[in-house]
């Protein structure tokens, strides 16, 4: 059998779905949590005993593996499913069947989909992305994808760090869709987008009574009970709070706002910060007995500017993503637009470049990207004019300034040659890549004047 599978859907002996968990949020044109307790053939138009394979294992107990059909949907929608139909047996007896299954898409129907993917729920576990929706050809994210799968088979908790935009989010839901837990719930909280006194009943939950106003209300770990609890800007959490939350992770064990009482839990823990974690820490802002037990397992994302390779195949990932979403046909990038995304230092990360493409979109309506439709701070970025030597002399700069003037010329020639790629820059200047990135940093400072 195939097993690139992504959907699952089950029917009990009477063709009733009794579970599924399907990645495509077009496959039934209803949502998908009201999908189960309905019959498959008041879902499409065109399936009977004989045009269904889930309907024909039913009636004859037979197998239909690697198979390719057309779906109607009731609302009138087509798509074509590849997958593998397997009857369940009790004995003798059929008393379901469980398909294995993906979908393959026209350019409209892709379009159709896409709508979706900006909504907070795309999977029935309450997630958006899978590993495979990290784009990228760069060793370092290679590396994180290797790390995310291996983290993904134990039951550890994981810390992720990286800057804003980097890919947090979807490194977390990556783990837990490829983990035992994926058929549970993924609860996700941003710690540093709710108010401190909120915080605690969020996560814990509160019983009637116990404070003014309090209602029996679930906490987030109750919610994810079974599944995985991923907590963002963590050390955002007051020094309290990160106690209490050190003795669950602990214990897995906690106790409602105003309860006597104690729960049970078994949820994996996640977490992430886009901040210095050293720092953090030396600062008593995150709790160093707590990032121990968080990081069993650590990974760290690179910036989009450490990994300049992967901002061509980026490009033009997104540029097919909002052909298809918002019904264009942009074909390519001219050269010397590339020029000044691979110059770019890209701040926002990944998430940067994602909406300086949509902003494109959005203003052009030719085939080719325009430099006219690019933000204003991506095509200025750089635009310096050379140095010559014997102006700064004449301008009284001491040697020390010079030759520093004359290394950032010869380091930004380099990393231009090697289309930003820092390991690349670094051999053909015969450094090593930390020098490389070290002196980068501190022309950077520099030009802010730090």
């Amino acid at each position: 059998m195939n097993m690139n599978y992504q959907d699952i859907v089950i029917l009990d002996k009477d063709g009733v779905i009794i579970y599924t968990d399907v990645a495509n949020l077009r496959a039934f044109d209803i949502p998908v949590d009201e999908v189960v307790g309905m019959k498959l053939s008041d879902l499409y138009r065109n399936f009977n005993s004989e045009t269904s394979t889930m309907l024909k294992a039913l009636k004859t107990g037979e197998a239909t593996v690697d198979y390719e059909q057309t779906l109607e949907t009731r609302q009138g929608n087509t798509m074509v499913q590849v997958g593998s139909t397997y009857p369940i047996m009790n004995g003798s007896e059929i008393v379901g069947v469980i398909e294995f299954s993906k979908y393959k898409y026209r350019l409209e129907e892709i379009g159709r989909i896409q709508d979706h993917w900006d909504k907070p729920i795309y999977r029935k576990n309450y997630t958006r992305y899978t590993v495979e929706d990290i784009i990228t050809d760069d060793a370092q994210m290679l590396n994180v994808k290797a790390r995310l799968r291996k983290a993904a088979k134990l039951d550890s908790p994981v810390f992720v760090c990286g800057k804003t935009g980097t890919g947090k989010e979807l490194v977390v839901q990556s783990i837990h869709n490829l983990s035992k837990r994926a058929a549970k719930p993924f609860v996700s909280q941003n710690c540093g987008a709710i108010p401190e006194n909120l915080l605690e009943s969020l996560l814990f939950g509160t019983v009637k009574g116990g404070f003014t106003g309090a209602e029996n209300k679930m906490g987030i770990l109750e919610a994810a009970d079974g599944g995985t609890v991923f907590l963002d800007e963590i050390n955002a959490l007051s020094p309290e709070l990160q106690a209490k939350l050190l003795k669950v992770i602990e214990d897995q064990r906690f106790r409602r706002i105003g309860d006597t009482k104690e729960k049970e839990i078994n949820v994996r823990f996640l977490a992430a910060t886009n901040e210095d974690v050293d720092r953090l820490i030396s600062e008593r802002r995150f709790r160093s007995d707590l990032y121990y037990r968080l990081a069993v397992v650590q990974i760290d994302l690179p910036e989009l500017a450490e990994r300049r390779g992967d901002i061509k195949l980026l490009v033009n990932y997104y540029i097919d993503y909002y052909n298809a979403k918002l019904h264009k046909n942009i074909e390519h990038v001219p050269d010397d637009v590339l020029d000044i995304f691979l110059r770019y230092d890209w701040p926002g990360n990944v998430r940067e470049l994602r909406n300086a493409v949509e902003g494109i979109f959005s203003l052009s309506d030719d085939r080719v990207i325009q430099k006219e439709c690019l933000p204003k701070r991506i095509l200025e970025y750089g635009k310096k004019a050379q140095v010559d030597m014997r102006t700064l002399a004449y301008a009284g700069c001491d040697l020390k300034t010079m030759l520093r003037t004359y290394e950032d010329e010869l380091i930004g020639q380099a990393m231009e040659e090697n289309e930003y790629v820092l390991s690349k820059a670094a051999t053909r200047l015969g450094v090593s890549r930390q020098v490389l990135k070290y002196k980068l940093e501190q022309s950077k400072r520099t030009e802010k004047g730090g």
